[in-house]
């Protein structure tokens, strides 16, 4: 009889552990999407620096403007005020996220500090000198 007693409370235990709690999965939801977009736009970014790296045509900007393009997409998104004001809203209750949660959202802020959106005119600035430096470098 109390081998069963035992079993049921550790099968509880377990299954009440599994399911973690509601900021878990409202930050775990968050950090889907994120990923997700993030993926998709850093892939766009990095192909295009691709093209930008191998198929240089002088006198043709048109790869240069696809990079600038793509990395201004991706800063937007990384830099967003919704995505910092979302990961520091998560990592306020950071005691009940898993650790690999609050590691997760401490990135997203350090990758939004390089491309805030409250100067985007200077994240724009930025990118536009980078992608000039490179096609100047390359197409050399």
């Amino acid at each position: 009889m109390f081998n069963k007693f035992l079993i049921s409370m550790m099968l509880l235990t377990m299954i009440s552990c599994s399911k973690g709690n509601k900021t878990q999965d409202e930050a775990q939801q968050f950090l889907d999407a994120y990923t997700a977009q993030y993926k998709e736009l850093s892939y766009n970014a990095a192909e295009a620096e691709w093209q930008s790296n191998t198929k240089i045509i002088e006198g043709d900007s048109t790869n240069a403007v696809a990079t600038r393009l793509a990395r201004e997409a991706l800063a937007q998104f990384t830099g967003s005020t919704e995505n910092i004001e979302k990961a520091r809203y998560f990592l306020k209750n950071k005691d009940k996220l898993r650790s690999l949660q609050v590691r997760q959202l401490q990135k997203i802020l350090y990758e939004a500090a390089q491309n805030p959106q409250t100067v985007e005119d200077i994240v724009k600035k930025r990118i536009k000198v980078e992608t000039e430096q490179v096609e100047k470098l390359y197409g050399f």
